[in-house]
């Protein structure tokens, strides 16, 4: 059995130390270690629900921008588009997310069955007024998965290097004092 020298343990351990001027105990040690975790964990959530933005209802509005439907008569419908049995984009739809502040929609209804909610039946299309906005917004450049590998591989080691220099830091900053 190989026995590497650093569990994942020991990599995510600052070491309390003693220091002349200020405390810095084992229960401060963890809460810091906790703080930059916690950190770390938010960046890489925040880069997940990125690239879900582009690759899911991105990749609806760029389909939609590709049909060139830009008024109520050019809309176009879910099957149209290809994704009748898209279950994501359907459920951004149904959901009211950011997804149709990007784009309206038009349907046939009674007055009294209309809502801000779309149908099945319902078309699609970007005015020109949200046009900009969509393509920006919903790019293909950026925040793919090589991105988000990176992005955690980078995010991990810059955790790591943090917990390894704060005891240095400490150390410097005692001596400072």
């Amino acid at each position: 059995m190989i026995r590497l020298p650093l569990s994942l343990a020991s990599i995510f351990t600052i070491e309390a130390g003693n220091y002349e001027h200020f405390r810095f105990d084992a229960q401060t040690a963890v809460f810091v270690r906790n703080v930059i975790l916690a950190m770390c964990a938010g960046i890489l959530f925040a880069a997940l629900c990125t690239m879900y933005q582009r690759y899911v209802p991105g990749k609806f509005i760029r389909a939609i921008l590709r049909a060139e439907a830009n008024s109520p008569e050019t809309a176009k419908t879910l099957a149209e588009l290809g994704f009748e049995k898209n279950f994501f984009v359907r459920f951004e739809l149904r959901c009211g997310t950011l997804l149709l502040k990007n784009l309206q929609f038009c349907e046939e209804q009674s007055e009294n069955e209309k809502n801000n909610r779309p149908s099945d039946a319902a078309r699609f299309y970007i005015p020109e007024d949200l046009k900009y906005r969509a393509e920006m917004r919903y790019e293909t450049k950026g925040s793919g998965p090589v991105q988000f590998i990176l992005t955690v591989v980078l995010t991990f080691a810059i955790a790591i290097v943090l917990i390894k220099v704060i005891p240095m830091l400490l150390s410097f900053v005692d001596a400072i004092l």
